[in-house]
């Protein structure tokens, strides 16, 4: 397919699912079938590929997509192109952090206390601190699969569509210093006040405004050191991420 024309409209416009699997079928210039989902992670499945027949499960929220997102949509099914698939995200992200697609959080389903830390304590200290208010933000630990031979790590990760911090329970240990608990809470936080942005094919994860505030962390030193102190330790047998 061509690129995405700079000239694609940006407004957004509703329509019902026929309308939506006629326009993607134009834009494609083949077959679309379309299921709706509502699902919270998974926005867009490619189920079934024949030639120039597709069948779709589609996240709602593209009921009122701007063309050059479902331009995106397309190009992302027939090329499987990743510029495309950076604007596909950065337009659900955005459609969760408006708040529009939330599902509620189970309480009891979220875990606060470790046996080192309690992150409901910390993440509302971080919130009085720099915020001056408790956000409505819910938090808890979480557990990675155990694997042979680990890939990667990810500390903490925030959900646009649960206002959901998620903090790998590896943190629940002595090992890690709490004010560093806290930066990675403070920096999920800051995932709910910057949501990812879209400009041009780039998506932008963490901007300037994000990381002016991030440097604001009293205890960002001291944290980065540790978190470089960390990787070094940890580079000869894994790979670290922080999203």
């Amino acid at each position: 397919m061509e690129p995405i024309s700079p000239k694609s409209s940006c407004k957004k416009r509703s329509r019902n699912k026929e309308e939506l699997e006629a326009k993607l079928s134009s834009l494609g210039k083949c077959v679309i079938d379309l299921r709706m989902n509502d699902n919270r992670s998974t926005f867009l499945s490619i189920l079934e590929k024949k030639g120039k027949k597709f069948r779709l499960s589609l996240h709602k929220m593209f009921l009122h997509a701007s063309d050059n997102v479902l331009e995106a949509v397309i190009r992302f099914c027939v090329d499987q192109d990743k510029s495309s698939l950076r604007l596909i995200k950065a337009y659900a992200e955005k459609e969760y952090s408006d708040g529009r697609y939330h599902r509620p959080v189970a309480l009891s389903s979220c875990i606060h206390q470790g046996k080192t830390y309690n992150l409901k304590e910390i993440f509302e200290e971080v919130c009085i601190q720099y915020f001056q208010k408790i956000l409505p933000i819910h938090i808890t630990y979480f557990r990675r699969p155990l694997y042979k031979k680990i890939s990667g790590v990810t500390f903490g990760t925030f959900d646009y569509s649960r206002n959901l911090i998620r903090i790998n329970a590896l943190l629940d240990d002595p090992f890690y210093p709490r004010y560093f608990v806290a930066f990675v809470i403070y920096h999920e936080i800051l995932h709910y006040i910057y949501p990812v942005q879209q400009k041009s094919q780039k998506r932008i994860v963490h901007g300037k405004p994000f990381r002016e505030m991030e440097k604001k962390f009293v205890d960002f030193v001291g944290a980065k050191q540790f978190e470089k102190k960390l990787l070094t330790q940890m580079i000869s047998r894994i790979k670290y991420v922080r999203t």
